[in-house]
């Protein structure tokens, strides 16, 4: 009866020891899949921070981009301002030329006692027309 007890004791000493064993082989198993999983884990971090990083200088770059053609497109406007200003100008002081130059017309047929038309001389003319030509050089 004591060596029974004794059979059962040391079987349950195994029995204890081998499920020791595999409860520790379980807990083993189960850290080195936790610490894959953090490896993994850590290395899906590193490449969001730098998809992160790599967007947000993307980011700064299209501003950067964006104000200098929003610069662009501001010079641009007012450049054509300008040059409506001076087209206007240029037009406006024609006009003044054309009726200066139409006054005088008007004054040489008034004097020369020719009824209002074309001037009869070829000379006169020629002169008109090279004056007008002047004018408008």
């Amino acid at each position: 009866a004591v060596e029974q007890l004794e059979q059962v004791h040391l079987r349950l000493e195994l029995e204890i020891e081998r499920t020791k064993q595999m409860h520790q082989k379980k807990l083993e198993d189960k850290e080195e899949e936790l610490e894959d999983t953090r490896k993994s884990c850590q290395k899906r971090l590193r490449q969001l921070e730098m998809q992160c990083e790599q967007e947000g200088d993307e980011k700064q770059s299209l501003l950067r981009e964006k104000r200098d053609l929003e610069g662009l497109v501001a010079t641009l406007c007012e450049q054509i301002g300008h040059r409506d200003f001076d087209v206007e100008k240029r037009l406006r002081r024609d006009l003044k030329r054309t009726h200066a130059l139409l006054a005088d017309v008007q004054l040489l047929l008034e004097t020369s006692g020719a009824e209002p038309g074309p001037p009869g001389s070829q000379e006169e003319w020629a002169q008109l027309r090279r004056q007008w030509e002047e004018s408008t050089a």
